[in-house]
């Protein structure tokens, strides 16, 4: 009798621990981690004004010791990493897939997936000879072309490109958007023609060059309300207002900034159509430099919890982990 009570009292104690555990750590998927070493890799925006504070190697030593420096409960957990493209110059694209794709067959990395610069615009065949490349290789989960300098209706070859890639039964790459405010809506063209096609809205629709006027966000608003409609469209709580090559904040950046973004974004999209990305590290630029050793507590861990007051833990579950494994087609 006294040796069952000491099992029960074992299996009350570990429930006990590992509750508190759970307690004290929160999983996370980053879809959206940059990393560059500069002196590799030619990345014409970063020495576009503003910059000047990133233009510099980030590493995943560096993404690292940002984790690894959280001194008090709750930590954040990476659970798995995605690296998000950082639009190198073309001719270095295939060395940037070369250097992300050593550091996710490292097994001690939780860097485990990559989005790749792949970019619709290519005629056909140059497209295709791409696409036909990337396909071999096991880690990428995404594509992506920054589209801010976009500002027309796209053309056939755009919309057929992607189709390619939809219907190419080897792939379920969801296609990131990152487009200026004023322009995006002509993506919705494009995701009428292709309903089976997974598209992710990086930093909100851009929500981070809102900066304080509002004519654009009431733009951004009519966009969002627009494009939450459509069920093959996902969005990413992601990146820090100001954080973009020429933007400028009329005050020093705070959490509260990005509360009527993420309100909006909440209310109108589907729970299973919301991921968390850092963005990082170019969503450090708008943080004072003593500010930046902190931005998981400034940003993911306030974000974190914002959501949680606002929507519960199991909306959490899935903005930090469950919708990022089933978009990106994560075998965790």
């Amino acid at each position: 009798t006294l040796l069952m009570l000491a099992v029960e009292e074992s299996k009350e104690n570990k429930k006990s621990g590992d509750d508190d555990a759970s307690a004290h750590a929160i999983d996370v998927i980053d879809t959206h981690i940059h990393l560059w070493n500069v002196d590799t890799i030619k990345r014409g925006w970063l020495a576009s004004s503003g910059m000047a504070s990133i233009n510099r190697t980030f590493d995943i030593h560096a993404y690292y010791q940002m984790l690894n420096a959280q001194s008090q409960a709750p930590f954040l957990h990476l659970k798995c990493g995605i690296f998000m493209e950082t639009d190198p110059d073309d001719c270095d694209i295939d060395t940037e897939v070369a250097e992300v794709s050593k550091l996710c067959h490292n097994p001690n990395h939780k860097l485990q997936a990559m989005i790749v610069k792949l970019d619709p615009m290519l005629v056909h065949n140059e497209f295709m000879h791409r696409l036909n490349k990337l396909k071999q290789n096991a880690f990428i989960v995404g594509f992506r072309r920054v589209l801010l300098d976009h500002c027309n209706k796209f053309p056939k070859t755009f919309i057929d490109n992607i189709r390619n890639v939809c219907e190419d039964k080897n792939v379920h790459w969801p296609f990131d958007v990152c487009m200026k405010i004023e322009h995006v809506h002509h993506l919705e063209a494009v995701i009428q023609a292709l309903p089976q096609q997974m598209f992710v809205l990086d930093h909100m629709a851009n929500h981070h060059q809102i900066c304080g006027n509002v004519q654009l966000y009431q733009t951004w608003k009519l966009r969002i309300e627009q494009l939450a409609k459509y069920r093959n469209v996902c969005i990413k709580l992601s990146a820090l207002s100001g954080g973009q090559p020429g933007l400028k904040l009329s005050k020093p950046w705070s959490f509260e900034m990005e509360r009527e973004t993420i309100d909006f974004v909440i209310t109108k999209f589907n729970d299973d159509r919301i991921v968390y990305g850092s963005d990082w590290p170019v969503s450090l630029v708008p943080l004072k430099n003593e500010e930046r050793a902190r931005f998981l507590s400034l940003w993911t861990l306030q974000l974190y919890q914002y959501l949680l007051q606002k929507k519960g833990k199991t909306f959490c579950d899935k903005v930090f982990v469950d919708n990022a494994t089933q978009i990106y087609r994560l075998e965790l």
